[in-house]
């Protein structure tokens, strides 16, 4: 009688390649803006009516904490995409949107419109495919992002 070793047992094909291992990450990122909201629609007393102290030119500041949960392909160290991200989001970092960034100079700087940029004009890259971002304003408000399912355009 001939024992074969676990290697041996193994199909032919080689199973250890048929599967791509991929796992779902929830990491953490913080940065401060300021911003205030407009309708540029509106005169100054509709939109100071609608969006009270939240109408002022001056704005004001929050310290969001954002929530990025991803698929991640096991090739891809999680620290290279910590990076990415972090990179990425220095271009708000301690800005004024409403000022600085072009795409709010046209969308109202809302929790939502953010998550909205945040899944279309910053994070776009091979190394991850974002399933959720999830955007704290304050600890109370704040807005999600979720792919859709058949939109090849989420795939980040």
């Amino acid at each position: 009688r001939v024992r074969r070793s676990p290697q041996s047992r193994r199909p032919a094909c080689g199973w250890r390649h048929q599967f791509v291992m991929k796992s779902e990450l929830i990491l953490e990122f913080q940065f401060t803006a300021a911003h205030f909201y407009k309708n540029e629609n509106w005169d100054d007393k509709k939109n100071r009516e609608v969006f009270g102290k939240c109408y002022d030119p001056y704005g004001h500041g929050h310290n969001y904490q954002l929530f990025i949960k991803i698929h991640k392909s096991s090739e891809t160290p999680i620290v290279q995409i910590r990076d990415h991200i972090e990179s990425k989001l220095s271009v708000l970092d301690h800005h004024h949107l409403n000022h600085q960034i072009n795409y709010f100079k046209e969308n109202i700087p809302t929790t939502e419109n953010m998550t909205l940029f945040l899944s279309t004009h910053l994070l776009a890259t091979h190394l991850y495919e974002i399933i959720e971002i999830r955007l704290m304003e304050e600890p109370t408000i704040g807005a999600v992002w979720i792919r859709p399912a058949t939109s090849s355009s989420a795939k980040i």
